[in-house]
């Protein structure tokens, strides 16, 4: 087999893969940061329930007697779904709505909520203390209530189809669920790519990171190119990756705004910008993607005949 490890092309590909690695690290480290104070996986989660039970409403006993009030609130409201977020009474979306929703916990709140309509003097018990039957009974009863919408479609086609059992109700209500899980998952990565993209060229315009001009002088100075593509071979797991940022100032490559890199005219800034835009869409690919593209071709590299013993 060939040997691979003196190939200077693999080098800087190997050189530019971990430089791409650590930035876009960085950014999705602030990207996570972002969406989990902003709480879009529980807004996301939130939207797409909103969806799937629009125009369904449902009477709830408020003290003053019966009121009318949003299904999809409604369930938010239950005791099953209340257990699964950290502060239920919090103002902060990120607190006081769940981040991800078991379907099956979904369907019993659902069935639940129906079955429980407004209070009747018998039996003086609560909907889960009913049996299953009964509970079943009261779902389809409280689905000629229902106005025309989503929900309705949702809980009718489940009542239908559900074998006469409560079990088969919570099935088809699940997998009703799990498809707007599906689409919501999509909401929620197309967010993230975005915010993600955002970053990604902040940080390359904020530390000028050329992937142009520093190809070239990875392809130009050997030793540097060694020296990267050194650390590139070192970086195997997530600990030595981390350990490798606190070094990549060692590097040598031309990187910030210092005097030796920054463009000295407007034509210097404008040759700058095609190198700025592929650092933009190669962070923006994301840092898992990176770190297996780099333990690939690492390996590739270190996988030819070794070099004879020197004198």
């Amino acid at each position: 087999m060939p040997d691979l490890g003196n190939l200077p092309a693999l080098d800087v590909a190997i050189g530019l893969a971990f430089v791409y690695f650590l930035l876009s690290t960085v950014c999705s480290a602030f990207n996570e940061g972002i969406a989990t104070v902003l709480g879009w996986r529980a807004k996301t989660l939130e939207d797409a329930i909103g969806n799937l039970l629009a125009g369904g409403k449902v009477k709830q006993d408020e003290g003053d007697g019966a009121q009318t009030v949003d299904l999809a609130s409604a369930i938010f409201s239950h005791w099953r779904i209340r257990a699964l977020v950290r502060d239920p009474d919090s103002s902060k979306r990120r607190r006081n709505r769940p981040s991800y929703l078991p379907p099956r916990a979904f369907s019993l709140a659902v069935a639940e909520t129906l079955a429980a309509g407004p209070k009747e003097p018998e039996p003086d018990k609560s909907p889960w203390e009913l049996a299953d039957d009964e509970i079943l009974a009261r779902v389809k009863k409280a689905v000629g209530s229902l106005p025309e919408g989503e929900a309705r479609a949702l809980v009718y086609k489940a009542a239908i189809n559900a074998d006469g059992t409560l079990e088969g109700f919570r099935r088809q209500v699940e997998t009703g669920f799990d498809d707007a899980m599906e689409r919501a998952t999509g909401w929620y990565k197309r967010k993230v790519q975005v915010m993600l993209a955002v970053l990604a060229a902040a940080v390359t315009l904020g530390l000028n990171v050329d992937s142009v001009r520093m190809g070239s002088q990875l392809w130009s100075d050997k030793p540097v190119r060694t020296a990267v593509a050194a650390k590139a071979a070192g970086a195997s797991n997530a600990q030595n990756a981390a350990d490798a940022v606190d070094s990549v100032n060692q590097l040598k490559l031309p990187l910030g705004w210092g005097a030796n890199n920054a463009p000295k005219s407007v034509g210097a800034v404008l040759r700058r910008i095609p190198g700025w835009l592929i650092t933009i869409a190669a962070l923006s690919l994301g840092a898992p993607f990176w770190f297996d593209l780099l333990s690939r071709v690492a390996h590739l590299r270190g996988s030819g005949v070794p070099e004879g013993p020197r004198s």
